[in-house]
């Protein structure tokens, strides 16, 4: 017996960010949305990363240089 409550209906499974049923295209926006905001939080760790990494080595040519010109 199906009813409205059974889950067999796959309208009812769409969820938007705050957990309320939504249509397939707003579950999939706030979907991606959420995506967005992730991996742009992954970029900004690897930006930092690198961006340390990299002053890191230019501090040690700078003192490599100093010494090799003395």
């Amino acid at each position: 017996m199906k009813s409205l409550f059974s889950g067999n209906d796959p309208s009812l499974k769409m969820r938007d960010g705050h957990g309320r049923y939504a249509t397939p295209e707003r579950a999939y926006a706030d979907k991606a949305r959420r995506e967005l905001i992730y991996w742009k939080l992954e970029t900004e760790k690897y930006q930092r990363m690198y961006e340390s990494v990299v002053k890191v080595l230019n501090d040690r040519n700078r003192e490599l240089y100093k010494i090799k010109g003395k």
